[in-house]
């Protein structure tokens, strides 16, 4: 089974997340990027990251930062409300990203494209119903 590091602060989308995913993959949820670090420190070795990237402690982008220092190569799937989330996503070195809100569909494809590696390219909302 496939496992997922899913890192948001806001409490509703982590729940939402894990009821969504956790019959497909082994989840490990954490509020910042901070805690993501410590899980995968103490030995969550995740096949994919999704990243909010506003929290508080550590956000998106400190943590992309130092993925990047520690030369991980776990895809990364950004989530976030941002208006420029795909721009972001891409400067910061993310496989792929969706911004909010979006539906379980374009979860679902968005996360079997980077865990395949195809990644590349970003994933837009199609219609208003949203999952956090």
């Amino acid at each position: 089974m496939k496992r997922l590091l899913v890192v948001d602060d806001d409490h509703d989308v982590l729940d939402s997340l894990k009821l969504l995913l956790e019959t497909s993959y082994e989840i490990c949820l954490a509020e910042n990027g901070a805690q993501a670090l410590i899980e995968m420190d103490r030995g969550f070795s995740p096949d994919a990251i999704l990243l909010d990237l506003k929290m508080p402690i550590l956000d998106g982008f400190g943590m992309m930062k130092e993925l990047t220092r520690r030369g991980s190569k776990v895809p990364v799937l950004v989530l976030s409300a941002h208006p420029e989330t795909d721009a972001l996503a891409l400067d910061l070195g993310a496989r792929a990203s969706i911004r909010k809100p979006y539906t379980y569909e374009q979860l679902k494809q968005a996360l079997e494209r980077i865990l395949q590696g195809a990644g590349g390219g970003s994933t837009r909302p199609l219609n208003p119903r949203s999952m956090g």
